[in-house]
């Protein structure tokens, strides 16, 4: 016998049905609402990128910050390093100097005037000659200070008083160098007569200036000079670097007086011991073999000496090209060779109005890519 087994749909089956399927196309609908909604969203987000993209090309780059200084106390005043001068926030300065004697009337007008006319001739830099009546720590004190408000670097120089060295060494001098972010020390820039290939000898000269300094308690830098009236620049350019070694400090710069002949006429004597070119191209090559000695080098320049006219614009030229620094003499006051004075030497009020041709020569040349750093 067969059994058929009969399934009865019943309309309320079919209405459950109908409902799942049209409660299923309703969530599709709003699921397809959603995702419209967020296509629509990215497509905005995606332009604004755009417009962003776009503003930040039309923009100038960001400035690029300097690097900060070192941090203050590790050099607490001018120094040297690796053949240049810095000052003691670690920036590189080359010198303009003028060398000045205090006579009477430089006296009279004192170093605040001084120092601002110094700075209107050009330079960035002074380096007064201390003689019996301006030798107290009161009036060190009043020189480095009228440079400093300046923006000038001061070079304390013992050369014209008797007993430099000594002088130099006393305690309340120390203490107003050692005070003073921006001096250098000068003593006895003509360095003791040697024999011509005597070295040793020189040395042991200038160690001895540079450990009585030290001794006496001196943390500036020293500049150290030259033998036969500073003008034999081999024994530095030779003998420097050993010099620099004998200084617990490491604080030496050295010099040499460029008061040799421009003209190639005649004997060459300073051109041949250096073992350079006669005349006023020698004396160039001399500043060339300082600039790339890795020593640092502040040489003198003067118009005119025993030997005639040394070409002093032209070696300013040429220490500018080679960011060589250097020192002039003299403000005023000089009156064997007057070629050399920026200021008339009869003008007791020493004016810028007295200001003689070469002085204006040279004030040009002073001011050009001159320097002034933070002191």
């Amino acid at each position: 016998m067969q059994y058929t087994l009969k399934y009865e749909v019943t309309k309320a089956e079919i209405d459950r049905v109908e409902k799942e399927i049209s409660d299923l196309r309703a969530a599709l609908s709003l699921s397809n609402s959603k995702l419209a909604d967020r296509e629509a969203k990215i497509v905005a987000l995606e332009a604004e990128v755009l417009a962003l993209k776009a503003q930040l090309a039309a923009q100038p780059p960001p400035p690029v910050n300097p690097p900060p200084p070192p941090p203050m106390g590790s050099h607490p005043r001018l120094y040297t390093a690796g053949g240049k001068l810095y000052t003691r926030n670690g920036e590189e300065v080359q010198l303009r100097g003028i060398e000045l004697m205090i006579l009477t009337d430089v006296l009279n007008v004192g170093p605040v005037e001084i120092a601002k006319r110094c700075k209107a001739l050009g330079a960035n830099t002074i380096s007064p000659l201390f003689r019996a009546s301006s030798s107290s720590a009161a009036a060190v004190q009043a020189w480095c200070d009228a440079a400093k408000a300046e923006g000038l670097i001061i070079g304390v120089n013992a050369d014209h008083i008797s007993g430099g060295r000594a002088w130099l060494c006393k305690p309340e001098i120390v203490a107003v160098c050692n005070a003073c972010p921006h001096v250098f020390l000068e003593c006895e820039v003509e360095t003791d007569e040697v024999q011509d290939g005597d070295d040793a000898r020189w040395i042991a000269g200038v160690k001895s200036l540079i450990d009585d300094l030290r001794a006496a308690g001196h943390k500036s830098i020293i500049k150290v000079g030259a033998p036969q009236g500073g003008r034999r620049v081999e024994f530095p350019l030779k003998s420097g670097a050993q010099v620099v070694n004998l200084d617990p400090l490491k604080q030496v710069v050295f010099t040499f007086q460029a008061y040799w002949k421009e003209s190639t006429a005649g004997s060459q004597w300073y051109q041949n011991c250096a073992g350079v070119a006669a005349g006023l191209a020698g004396t160039k090559q001399a500043l060339t073999k300082c600039a790339q000695s890795g020593l640092c080098f502040i040489p003198g320049f003067d118009w005119e000496d025993d030997i005639g006219t040394t070409g002093e614009l032209a070696l300013m030229d040429h220490a500018h090209s080679l960011g060589l620094s250097y020192q002039h003499w003299a403000l005023t006051g000089d009156g064997g060779l007057p070629g050399n004075n920026l200021i008339d030497r009869f003008d007791w009020t020493v004016s810028l109005a007295s200001t003689t041709p070469n002085g204006q020569a040279i004030k040009a040349k002073m001011t050009a890519n001159r320097q002034f750093k933070a002191l």
